[in-house]
Parts: C-alpha cells; structure tokens; sequence
C-alpha cells in the first residue's frame, strides 16, 4: 500500500485498537509519550511503571521494537529535587531521567519555563 493512502488512517486504527491504555495515564501514540499526573513523584514512577509493563506485552505481542536507548523520562516540577526519581525499566533496561527533552521540536525543561525557547 502506497504512502498517505485512503486506507491509511483506517488501518493505522485498526493496527492499534488494543493498544495498552490506563485510566491514570494518557498516552500519545503518534509521537510516543506517556504523560502522568500525580501528587507525588513516587506514585507517577509506581503508575507508569505498571503501564510500561502493559505497553511491554503489546509490544512484544505485536513484534513492535522500541529503543530504549533512545527512550527518556523526565518529571515535571517547579522546584528540582536533590534526588533522582526511582528507576524506571522497560524490557530490562533502565530509562534514563533528564531534565530536558525535544518534543516534537519543542525544547521542554523540567521546571516548564520556555524563556529558552522565546530568546531564539
């Protein structure tokens, strides 16, 4: 099938109707994030942590690869903690914490202040 076909986005849905969901989490598909809202940090890694365990068996189900090399984490704060959230693991390997990540092209910093953004 060509590339931008009328069956594209038709399929594309089908592909992912069973895709792992979790009522804490919301979950981005095309531009793979995972968000978590939470009162504290350590009750986002223990959710998210369970959701990853989900996503590892679609994924495994589906022979979909994820780099986890690739992959990051990052908690969003006013204030930055002295101590790192605890480890979050995606098919035996860790997800390494950041305190900036691309999105999407947008430079996102873990206090959420975008005066880096606006000076260019």
């Amino acid at each position: 099938m060509p590339l931008g076909s009328i069956l594209s986005p038709a399929l594309y849905n089908i592909h992912n109707c069973d895709f792992a969901t979790d009522e804490n989490l919301t979950v981005c598909l095309f531009a793979a994030a995972i968000l978590c809202n939470s009162s504290t940090v350590n009750e986002a890694v223990n959710l998210t942590q369970t959701y990853i365990l989900k996503l590892q068996i679609w994924l495994t189900k589906w022979r979909v690869a994820i780099s986890t090399e690739k992959t990051n984490a990052i908690v969003f704060r006013k204030k930055r903690s002295l101590n790192s959230p605890p480890p979050l693991q995606m098919f035996n390997q860790t997800i390494a914490w950041t305190f900036e990540l691309n999105y999407l092209g947008l430079l996102l910093k873990d206090n959420l202040t975008y005066r880096h953004t606006l000076k260019k």
